[in-house]
C-alpha cells in the first residue's frame, strides 16, 4: 500500500500558503538530504566508503521521491478542485527540481570516483585489493542508479502522455470537431493564442477562462516533463559511459587476478616439483651414504682378516721365538 508522505512534499497551512522543499545545499540544516560528504584526498577507504554511503542514502530518496511524484500527478489529473491542482503542480516542480538536483549531484559525484579509480589504477598494481573494491563498488552503484533514473525517466513518460490526453480532452470540449493537426499543435506550441482562440467562443466567460487556466496549466507539465526527460537523456549517457569505464576496468582487473592466479599455480607447481626433486635428491645423498658405509665397513672387516690380523700373528710368532731363542741362551 502506498505511503502518503504528503507533509514531507509540502507544508501548507490552512489557507494555502506554502513553505515546500528545502533547497538542495550543502548548508541544508537537514543532513539527511546532504550527500556531498567531502572528497577523498588521501583515497583513504574509509573516507570513500562513507561517501558511497552517502551516494546510496540519495539513490533511496530518488526512488522514494519518485513514488511520490507519480502520486502528485495523480492528484493533480483528478482533483475536483483548481486550489488542489495548483498545489499539486506546485509540489510536482519542486519534486521534479529536487530530483535532478540530487541526480546531478549522484553523477559528479560518481565521475569523481570513477577519475579517481582511473587515477590510482595507473599508481598502483591492476590486482590491488583497495583498487577492485573501489571499482566494483562504483559499478554497481552506477548499475543501480541507472534502474533508478529509468523508472523516474518510466513515470515522467507516463505522466507526460497522461497530461496529454487530458489536455486533448479539454480541448475536445470547446471544439468537438478537432483535427489530429490541431491536437499537434495544441501540444507542440506553447498553445495560448490556439487555445484562447477556440475557448472564448464559450459564452460564459468565467468558465471559459478557467478552463483556460487549466488547460494552459496542463500545458506547462507537458513543457517541464519534456525539459526533465532531456536533462535524463544527458544523465543516462555519462552514466553509461561510467559503466563502462568501470566495467573495462573490472575486466583488466579480474584479467591481471587470473593472470597472477595462473602465476602462482605455476609457482606453486614448480615449488612442488622442487620439493620432490630435493626429497629425491635427499633420499638418494642418503643411499649414497648408506652405501658408503657398507663398503668402509666390508673394508674394515677384510683389511682386518687379512691384513691386520695376519700381521699381528705374525708379530706375535716373532715375539715368541725371540723370546724363546733368548731363554736358551740363558740355559746355555
Amino acid at each position: 500500500m502506498p505511503i502518503d508522505r504528503t507533509q514531507e512534499l509540502h507544508n501548507y497551512n490552512k489557507r494555502g500558503n506554502r513553505n515546500s522543499y528545502k533547497k538542495f545545499s550543502p548548508n541544508t540544516s537537514d543532513r539527511s538530504f546532504d550527500i556531498e560528504m567531502g572528497v577523498i584526498g588521501d583515497n583513504s577507504q574509509d573516507l570513500f566508503f562513507k561517501e558511497i554511503e552517502g551516494i546510496r542514502a540519495s539513490i533511496t530518496k530518488i526512488t522514494r521521491y519518485t513514488d511520490d511524484l507519480k502520486r502528485l500527478h495523480t492528484q493533480a489529473l483528478t482533483t475536483l478542485y483548481a486550489d488542489d491542482g495548483a498545489r499539486a503542480n506546485r509540489d510536482i516542480e519542486e519534486l521534479t527540481i529536487r530530483i535532478t538536483e540530487i541526480s546531478n549531484s549522484v553523477r559528479r559525484k560518481l565521475k569523481k570516483i570513477g577519475a579517481e579509480n582511473e587515477q590510482m589504477a595507473n599508481n598502483v598494481s591492476k590486482g590491488n585489493a583497495n583498487l577492485r573494491i573501489r571499482t566494483n563498488q562504483v559499478a554497481q552503484l552506477s548499475k543501480k542508479f541507472m534502474d533508478v533514473m529509468r523508472n523516474y525517466q518510466q513515470v515522467q513518460t507516463e505522466n507526460k502522455q497522461k497530461h496529454i490526453q487530458q489536455l486533448e480532452r479539454q480541448y475536445k470540449i470547446v471544439r468537438p470537431d478537432a483535427t489530429q493537426e490541431e491536437l499537434e499543435k495544441l501540444r507542440e506550441q506553447q498553445g495560448s493564442s490556439l487555445m484562447s482562440q477556440q475557448i472564448f467562443t464559450i459564452t460564459n466567460v468565467d468558465d471559459a477562462r478557467e478552463l483556460l487556466d487549466d488547460m494552459q496549466e496542463r500545458h506547462n507539465e507537458i513543457m517541464v516533463l519534456e525539459k526533465s526527460m532531456l536533462e535524463l537523456h544527458q544523465l543516462f549517457m555519462d552514466i553509461s559511459l561510467l559503466i563502462d569505464q568501470q566495467g573495462d576496468m573490472i575486466n583488466t582487473i579480474e584479467s591481471q587476478v587470473e593472470q597472477a592466479t595462473e602465476y602462482t599455480s605455476n609457482a606453486v607447481v614448480q615449488l612442488k616439483s622442487a620439493v620432490e626433486h630435493q626429497k629425491s635428491v635427499r633420499k638418494k645423498k642418503w643411499y649414497l651414504l648408506i652405501f658408503f658405509l657398507i663398503i668402509l665397513a666390508i673394508g674394515g672387516v677384510l683389511l682386518w682378516f687379512y691384513v691386520i690380523q695376519p700381521f699381528l700373528n705374525q708379530r706375535n710368532s716373532q715375539s715368541s721365538n725371540i723370546k724363546t731363542g733368548q731363554n736358551t741362551i740363558v740355559n746355555n
